[in-house]
């Protein structure tokens, strides 16, 4: 039967604005262990179609991996949106998981992209690295209707391509998309699409 653990020590340990850290000290099954944690108000990912079927996605270069990864749009929830929900900021466990993230998503899918979308939908949520933060992503999908000019965060340098939905899906099964949100995306749009 699975367990719970009981946290018998908590402190913190760096505060990064949009996440903060902390070591636990708990009560497992077999004594006392250690948990470093990482605690995160979420973000969002959007799976948008345009008219031709073509999947919006982004190509940048991320530091974690030291490489370009093609990815869909998407983005943290920030602070002010957890704040509107009457909830605090980089809560423990799921209690700052906020009840609708689609203003975040369509924030995202602008500030990206450019695009204007209708027919939005909430697809999932995935939980991101569960052995160490509860950062997780609320997946949506749309129809893209109107293509504008994309206004990149301050330090955002994007490629923004239209991948065709079959070409995304070959992607996926193939390895060459290493990214877990698009998998996911695009393997649930795959599917609601037939293909």
């Amino acid at each position: 039967m699975p367990y719970t653990e009981k946290t018998i020590k908590s402190e913190p340990l760096y505060d990064a604005g949009f996440f903060k850290m902390h070591k636990d000290v708990v009560e497992t099954r077999n004594g006392q262990s250690v948990r470093i944690l990482i605690d995160h108000n979420g973000a969002v990912a959007i799976a948008a179609l345009t008219p031709e079927d073509k999947l919006l996605m982004v190509k940048q270069y991320r530091k974690a991996y030291e490489k370009v990864l093609l990815e869909i749009p998407a983005g943290k929830i920030d602070d002010y949106e957890v704040i509107a929900e009457g909830k605090e900021p980089c809560s423990r466990g799921t209690e700052g998981f906020i009840d609708n993230s689609l203003p975040a998503a369509i924030r995202e899918l602008s500030e990206e992209t450019g695009w204007e979308a209708e027919d939005w939908r909430k697809l999932t949520t995935i939980y991101t690295a569960v052995g160490f933060t509860n950062e997780h992503v609320d997946i949506y999908a749309c129809r893209a209707v109107k293509k504008g000019e994309a206004h990149f965060d301050g330090d955002e340098d994007l490629d923004i391509l239209e991948v065709p939905l079959n070409e995304a899906l070959r992607m996926v099964l193939s390895g060459e998309i290493e990214d877990c949100k698009t998998a996911v995306a695009v393997l649930m749009t795959a599917r609601e699409k037939g293909i």
